[in-house]
């Protein structure tokens, strides 16, 4: 059960937008603003909610429409910019910790400025949080993290006072725990709810839209209208599993659009409507394709592409593909001109265009895909396939699964029927345990893709599906042992090694992972201005965590050969190299305070520490060392300046509680009473 409001007190959420969207983008999900309001709300009064990013990049610019009708705030955060080794002629590389340093700033301001703010919520699983949360609770702050569970910093996890899983404890893959029956109900809660959905019928009704309205929005017209209200009355966790019992009893639809929660009245317009496309108007006149680029190589490359991103995601959106076309720069032409460009293909057939209802968040999302014919012919020129015949094993063909009705979704209902008809047919096996997949029935799609890769184990692609499905249905060791298989039985198929590698390295065999990463960088790296740049960033990642950060920068430089305009490239490579240099300036800063222990080294003790504070001014043993040694030559207001700062650096409490005891000492010594009471009655 959550806590009530009036055990937290007020609260501020503060989100690192952009660690939560990467984190939640590896398994295709993006984050409901909606949902992290409402458990915010689970904690006391919201009286500040803020999401920092780079509104200003392609990939944020579109999100903060949704969060200011879920009460979020976007606050932009600039990059840091900084030059490269090649001095100011060299690109610019982004710090990536540009975003946690404003929500420190801003946090500590908060905790001085609204002394009513008790709780702190932090959004995201960046270990570099740390030291904040270490300097809020000294003053009595509680502090809640929500991260995402395989990307929360370990060190995050143990510093804060409670931490909540995002894929877990705010939108869990599996279906939400049901609400007690009508029966357990008294006849007196069960006519107080009854009456509280025809409130909302009649809120919704009320609304602008006349037939929808935002989730949060009902429950403070709830409020304002009818007095106090509480879901909990009837054991409904949240405002939102309430409104799913209204859902259940017929009453309204619940929708996730535009990344926020909507109650949708049963005569609503499909949802999916509100959502466009970028589709410039026929009437203009289309630029001249440069002379080396004919529409069927075009078409060729786009091809290529589209089929590369539907290995990696569970689905792809037509603005989706735009934006990682214009990211990868596949084509020299202007956005509008790519925009045609796939429109073209999707009116002729080379892309099917549809809409899907994604329900595994809990709540029914409707989203407009769009999916590579594999019948065209182009798409299978563009690829290379050809039919493959089944092979003749000798184990056990699987079963062919017993399924439920499609759903209304008229594709999976024509291949079905398709099945039906030529039973054999593994193209068609893998194609509906695709489209079962995009669905959220992953227990469907694994059973026809293990018949897929049964009738057909010489398609690589099968295997691929196969062990994605296995992740989705959380067998991540069979999914293993599958990759493995796969990658030894083709061994020149990058994407299943680079499956492999993601597999191994959340098992945390970070050795084995970048053997794989090494592999499918090599396979699918084959030319200049090819590849993924999440594979090098990945076996930057293993290196990182065998303490080999030579080598991961390395792998970063290699990457940014073969794709020079990475962004993401360029700001890994950044952080990378501060974290070398943080690394080395921890080294020579443990080096100084060891040499301060030791009398007559204070000469070389001040160079050591110098020399560590010119690599990085965010660690306290330099301050402490130069400190110490000031207080040797009683030089005491500079021993002050010294230990301040350590302070304020340091995240050991011994550290903290020691260097406090030198400053109630100086603060006496100078004269500065007022000061010396308080540090004591810290150390109190």
């Amino acid at each position: 059960m959550a806590a009530t409001p009036q055990s937290f007190g007020d609260v501020a959420l503060f989100v690192d937008w952009e660690n939560l969207k990467r984190s939640l983008n590896k398994t295709g999900r993006e984050p409901n603003v909606s949902s992290l309001r409402d458990m915010a709300e689970q904690f006391g009064r919201v009286v500040i909610a803020n999401a920092y990013a780079d509104w200003q990049d392609p990939w944020h610019q579109d999100d903060p429409f949704p969060l200011y009708p879920a009460g979020i705030q976007p606050v932009y955060v600039p990059p840091v910019l900084r030059h490269g080794e090649g001095g100011p002629s060299s690109p610019f590389a982004r710090r990536r910790n540009s975003v946690d340093v404003k929500i420190t700033a801003e946090c500590i301001e908060c905790c001085f400025k609204y002394p009513n703010v008790h709780t702190f919520i932090l959004v995201s699983g960046d270990g570099d949080f740390v030291h904040l949360v270490n300097t809020l609770r000294p003053y009595g702050k509680a502090v809640i993290a929500i991260g995402v569970s395989w990307s929360t910093s370990v060190q995050l996890a143990e510093s804060v006072d409670r931490l909540l899983y995002y894929d877990r404890d705010i939108e869990p893959v599996e279906p939400p725990a049901e609400a007690p029956a009508v029966s357990s109900r008294s006849v007196e809660d069960e006519s107080a709810l009854q009456q509280a959905f025809e409130q909302v019928i009649g809120i919704i009704r009320s609304s602008q839209r006349g037939d929808r309205a935002l989730l949060s929005w009902i429950k403070h017209e709830m409020i304002k209208r009818h007095g106090p209200f509480d879901e909990k009355r009837w054991d409904f966790p949240q405002f939102k599993a309430f409104m799913r019992e209204a859902e259940a009893r017929g009453l309204v639809k619940i929708a996730e659009i535009d990344l926020v929660n909507w109650a949708l009245l049963p005569e609503a317009t499909d949802g999916g409507a509100w959502q466009s496309e970028e589709r410039p108007t026929r009437s203009e006149p289309r630029p001249a394709q440069p002379a080396d680029l004919a529409v069927g190589q075009v078409r060729e490359r786009l091809i290529q592409f589209a089929h590369a991103m539907e290995l990696r995601y569970p689905y792809i959106s037509f603005t989706f593909l735009l934006d990682r076309v214009m990211e990868a720069e596949l084509f020299p032409y202007a956005r509008e001109e790519v925009a045609s460009i796939l429109n073209d293909s999707v009116e002729d057939m080379i892309f099917l265009h549809s809409s899907l209802q994604d329900n595994r968040s809990g709540s029914i999302r409707t989203i407009r895909t769009i999916t590579l014919n594999h019948n065209h012919p182009d798409v299978a020129q563009g690829l290379g396939e050809a039919p493959a015949r089944p092979t003749n094993n000798n184990h056990h063909e699987p079963t062919r699964p017993s399924l439920s009705k499609p759903g209304g979704d008229g594709r999976l209902a024509a291949d079905l029927k398709s099945l039906g008809n030529d039973p054999q047919n593994h193209d068609l096996e893998f194609r509906i345990g695709e489209r079962l997949q995009h669905l959220g029935r992953h227990a469907d799609a694994l059973e026809h893709l293990r018949r897929a890769v049964h009738l057909a184990a010489n398609q690589p692609a099968y295997h691929c599906a196969l062990v994605r499905s296995l992740v989705a249905n959380q067998r991540e060791d069979e999914a293993l042992a599958a990759a493995h298989n796969a990658a030894g039985q083709f061994q020149d198929h990058g994407e299943l090694h680079q499956l492999l590698g993601n597999l191994l390295a959340r098992k945390g065999q970070h050795r084995e992972a970048a053997q794989a990463y090494r592999r499918a960088v090599d396979l699918l790296t084959t030319s200049p201005g090819v590849g993924d740049e999440r594979l090098w960033i990945d076996l930057a990642g293993c290196y990182e965590h065998l303490e080999q950060l030579d080598q991961a920068i390395q792998a970063v430089r290699e990457g940014l050969g073969r794709l020079p305009e990475s962004r993401a490239l360029q700001r890994e490579l950044s952080r990378l190299q501060e974290t070398a240099q943080f690394s080395e300036a921890e080294k020579l800063g443990r080096r100084a305070a060891a040499l301060v222990s030791q009398i007559g080294n204070e000469d070389e003790a001040v160079a050591v520490a110098q020399e560590a504070l010119k690599l990085s001014d965010r660690i306290y043993q330099p301050y402490y060392a130069l400190g110490e040694i000031a207080m040797r030559r009683q030089e005491w207001e500079r021993a002050v300046e010294y230990f301040e700062k350590a302070v304020s650096l340091s995240p050991s409490p011994g550290a903290v509680y020691a260097m406090r005891m030198q400053l109630a000492q100086l603060y006496e010594r100078l004269g500065r009473d007022e000061a010396a009471t308080a540090v004591r009655t810290l150390l109190s």
